[in-house]
């Protein structure tokens, strides 16, 4: 491969954009669009730089970007050198590729995509060459733990070209249906397909349809199987404003209470999936070195604590026109979007809701209608500036049985503008339904996602 000359980042930009993207339409077809050829064929090219370290792979419907975080932080506070790639990004791109918890600096990101340019051709996709940016960029930094999530399911995601050290699923629950399938079992199928030989997985919580199809998957495939709803024991869970509480106790150890930084009771499965997994990495790590430890017990909770997952149920105090708290969420699913009502509803008990809802088209609009709906004491109906956005009229109608006369706004500007005016002094606003809403109201708010 031909060298190239540097790039700055506007020139690296408009490279990975040269590429098909499918995070910009849901109109295209999972099956025959999409499969592992061309990521393998990057990476061979490059010289296979997943190689150089080990591997935490995550899938999931719900609560993967979470359990990453939590993955990345508690091995980076024992000491490991800790890559973490996950998607979308909410202000910055360089925000999929983190290092030590930080965004990957613009001279670096702009030398990665340098390497990977020459090596790439048009039959790839957008995912498989930041993909290969993001191992690239592991490599470079010479890490010695990198912690993927997928981007869509599992099976033929562009993440799943590497051979991990542990492999997981968070909850699964329906998303992107016209995609993966209209049944858990479906999709649970689709995310099993990270399964494999020999590598330990660690399964979060499931419906028991989808248990069933994963733990078939992994008998057929030799993946040791570690189920949370077996191995691990989580104590009572307490919810405030602050952060989440709870005891925690694995086959390794008995943690204690530990604490987290993340707001809501979903968040302590996140958080016990992510030891779990930490703790099987840090097992396969002490076979290159015998005699190591056992992962700390304060390392973990140490970790735990530091964890940063910017918009989930993340609280901004002071920032309505009368003092009142703002929470933003990317609660994109029923599912979530319960997890979300929940959480506020212990949070601020009675305390009525401004909704800023803003949705993907190919999103589960009613079942996010059927939970937020009746909860939120005024509604705005938005759109964020991506392609795959809803149109808000077509919001109005999955929303109409308990408001009829919502605010229609055609962008989150105007949404926020809409909902402050004529606030009351305890009313509370949560924007959801996307995460692109939710990072439109960080750049809003001028809120840097991971600034110091």
């Amino acid at each position: 491969m031909d060298p190239v000359p540097p790039l700055n980042l506007s020139q690296a930009f408009r490279f990975l954009d040269s590429f098909l993207n499918h995070e910009r339409t849901s109109r295209w077809r999972y099956g025959k669009d999409l499969n592992l050829d061309g990521i393998r064929r990057l990476l061979d090219r490059l010289g296979r730089p997943d190689r150089r370290f080990r591997i935490l792979h995550i899938a999931g419907t719900k609560g993967k970007g979470s359990t990453g975080a939590f993955a990345a932080a508690i091995l980076q506070a024992a000491g490991s050198s800790v890559g973490l790639y996950t998607s979308p990004h909410l202000v910055d791109f360089r925000e999929r590729i983190r290092i030590n918890g930080r965004p990957i600096a613009a001279p670096a990101f702009c030398r990665v995509v340098a390497r990977v340019l020459p090596a790439a051709d048009r039959r790839m996709t957008f995912f498989d060459v930041t993909t290969a940016c993001a191992l690239v960029a592991f490599e470079q930094a010479r890490v010695e733990s990198a912690v993927l999530e997928t981007g869509l399911g599992g099976r033929i995601d562009s993440t799943n070209a590497v051979t991990p050290a542990v492999t997981g699923i968070t909850p699964v629950s329906l998303d992107h249906t016209d995609q993966l399938g209209r049944t858990v079992a479906r999709i649970a199928a689709e995310k099993g397909g990270i399964l494999k030989p020999g590598v330990p997985a660690v399964i979060a919580l499931q419906e028991p349809a989808g248990m069933r199809v994963i733990a078939r998957i992994a008998r057929r495939v030799g993946a040791p199987l570690r189920r949370l709803d077996r191995e691990v024991r989580i104590g009572p869970i307490r919810v405030t404003r602050r952060g989440t509480a709870f005891r925690l106790r694995t086959p390794e150890r008995d943690y204690g209470v530990v604490r987290l930084p993340l707001l809501g009771r979903h968040q302590a499965v996140n958080a016990a999936a992510a030891v779990r997994m930490a703790e099987l990495w840090w097992a396969s790590r002490i076979g290159d070195f015998p005699g190591a430890d056992r992962l700390k017990r304060a390392v973990v909770r140490q970790g735990l604590r530091l964890a940063v997952q910017p918009a989930r149920c993340q609280l901004l105090p002071g920032l309505g026109p009368l003092g009142q708290p703002v929470i933003l969420d990317g609660a994109q699913n029923g599912a979530s979007a319960w997890a979300l009502r929940r959480t506020v509803e212990e949070l601020f008990p009675g305390r009525p809701v401004c909704l800023i809802f803003g949705a993907c088209a190919d999103k589960e609009i009613g079942a996010m209608a059927e939970a937020l709906g009746p909860w939120a004491r005024r509604l705005v109906l938005t759109r964020a500036a991506v392609p795959r956005a809803a149109d808000p009229k077509r919001l109005a109608r999955h929303f109409r049985r308990w408001h009829p006369a919502a605010a229609v706004t055609g962008s989150v500007g105007e949404g926020i503008r809409a909902a402050f005016q004529g606030s009351s002094r305890r009313e509370l606003f949560v924007a959801a339904g996307s995460l692109f809403v939710a990072a439109e109201c960080l750049r809003r708010f001028r809120i840097l996602p991971y600034a110091d």
